[in-house]
């Protein structure tokens, strides 16, 4: 559980439902971002939606011309609220890897997928 930026304890939680933004290699597409929401969807559907955005990058990453390894992904949210009541503001982005979904399943659709477009994977750190 993340740590809250105004009163320092680690009562970040996720909202039930928001906006979840994918960067791979630091590069992101502009529809790099999807709808959550965990009252209406099963963690598996979400696991879809995401499968569907990775797919949507790697096509797009596969038309470059030299392409680098994926090294390396983030799955960021700005929707954690303070149990506490604190006011935050949008800025602060946290993982949602572990909350929404597991790293290995993330690792497993990225590589599933890049080999599907001839993409080299060395991931070296997730965050």
């Amino acid at each position: 559980m993340p740590y809250c930026p105004v009163c320092f304890s680690d009562t970040m939680s996720l909202s039930p439902h928001g906006v979840i933004h994918l960067t791979i290699n630091g590069k992101s597409k502009q529809s790099r971002q999807f709808l959550y929401n965990t009252t209406k969807e099963t963690k598996e559907e979400i696991a879809q939606n995401l499968e569907a955005k990775i797919e949507e990058f790697m096509v797009w990453f596969s038309s470059f011309q030299n392409k680098e390894p994926i090294r390396n992904y983030q799955l960021f949210s700005a929707d954690y609220r303070c149990e506490n009541g604190c006011k935050t503001n949008k800025i602060n982005r946290h993982s949602i890897i572990g909350e929404l979904i597991a790293g290995d399943k993330v690792e497993e659709i990225i590589k599933r997928i890049a080999k599907k477009y001839n993409i080299d994977v060395k991931l070296d750190v997730t965050e």
